[in-house]
């Protein structure tokens, strides 16, 4: 996956579930947090995104396959998890308990809730993260932006504002370095002399430089990744959630209380496994 394509994957992920109604049930089941016999009914299969109303461009249906692929890890991810896992993160993103009222209802110390959401959260990380791959492409992708948009960014895209802020972040020294480099075209013999230092020691503080804007835009990549994670998850539960409440008002049962509520959604996600 190249650059851009990371840029617009996660701009259209985001994009998509801020914008299409919490009724989108994913077309795909969760393995993770089922627990009943509830018959799935044609009614609760809503049809999956369509990603022409979004944009029709080619790229724009290149990353809607990709969204989708990333839908499917996540699902397979999840449904390796244990059933303590799966529960958790349903009552966590689906129904909006903290950690101390699941450790109440569940009769676990909070610690133990935060070790659980966290061993799960890193494992859907993962899960994305082999699909964006950003270790395998995020150094090249900085060097040739040094070497060509250097001079004038364009802020309004997601990556190059990224390194924007993260060229501010640097010391004096650094920010320096750079700017004699990429913004005056010198090459490191003549800054050497400039600055008074060796041609190793300026070869090393460029690098050094460059590691650093490599190493805050992977972190930046990863809040991103995180951030589309945590909508995923609560977009899926509560589609889940609305789609069950939805069939049983055609069953004539309205204003079901919480406990009732939750009992339905586990009942129909455990269902989803066999």
């Amino acid at each position: 996956m190249t650059a851009k394509q990371i840029q617009d994957w996660m701009e259209i992920c985001i994009k998509a579930l801020e914008s299409y109604p919490i009724s989108i049930l994913p077309k795909f089941s969760l393995d993770a947090f089922q627990s009943g016999e509830f018959e799935v009914k044609s009614e609760l299969q809503v049809p999956e995104i369509e990603w022409e109303k979004i944009s029709s461009t080619e790229d724009t249906r290149e990353q809607g396959f990709l969204v989708n692929q990333a839908n499917s890890i996540l699902s397979e991810q999840l449904q390796s998890m244990k059933i303590d896992e799966q529960k958790i993160l349903l009552l966590y993103y689906g129904f909006g308990f903290n950690q101390k009222q699941l450790a109440d209802r569940l009769g676990m110390n909070q610690s133990t809730i935060s070790r659980y959401l966290t061993k799960s959260t890193i494992k859907l990380l993962e899960a994305i993260a082999r699909i964006s791959q950003p270790q395998q492409w995020v150094k090249q992708y900085v060097r040739r932006w040094l070497e060509n948009e250097y001079h004038a960014p364009v802020h309004s895209d997601l990556i190059q504002a990224a390194l924007v802020s993260a060229i501010k972040k640097l010391v004096n020294e650094e920010r320096e370095i750079l700017q004699l480099y990429y913004g005056e075209q010198m090459d490191e013999i003549k800054i050497a002399s400039q600055l008074g230092i060796s041609l190793n020691e300026t070869a090393k503080r460029l690098n050094k430089t460059r590691n650093i804007i490599q190493e805050k835009l992977m972190q930046k990549i990863n809040i991103w990744i995180k951030e589309y994670l945590e909508k995923w998850l609560s977009n899926y539960y509560k589609s889940i959630l609305k789609a069950v409440l939805k069939n049983e008002a055609k069953l004539g049962k309205k204003e079901l209380k919480l406990e009732e509520n939750i009992f339905l959604v586990e009942r129909y996600i455990q269902n989803q496994l066999y």
